[in-house]
């Protein structure tokens, strides 16, 4: 909503594009460093998916959480 009409779409795209790297290219990363790393069992997979979920969703919110202010005041100075 605080992006130039002409720029919507390309800015729409970097971000899902960005997105989409971070999680097909980090996430199985992590879940298998935690596999290894924290329980050291192949059988902890689905406790390493569900910490991996958690800890993820939890800075997703914390990031949204904290980005309300500043993006209420853009919107109300565009």
């Amino acid at each position: 909503m605080i992006t130039p009409e002409r720029l919507r779409g390309l800015m729409t795209s970097c971000f899902l594009a960005t997105v989409t790297l971070i999680a097909i290219g980090f996430g199985p990363v992590l879940v298998g460093l935690i596999t290894d790393y924290v329980f050291g069992d192949d059988n902890a997979l689905p406790l390493s998916l569900l910490i991996t979920t958690l800890v993820v969703a939890v800075l997703g919110a914390g990031a949204a959480w904290k980005s309300r202010r500043p993006f209420h005041e853009a919107m109300l100075h565009s």
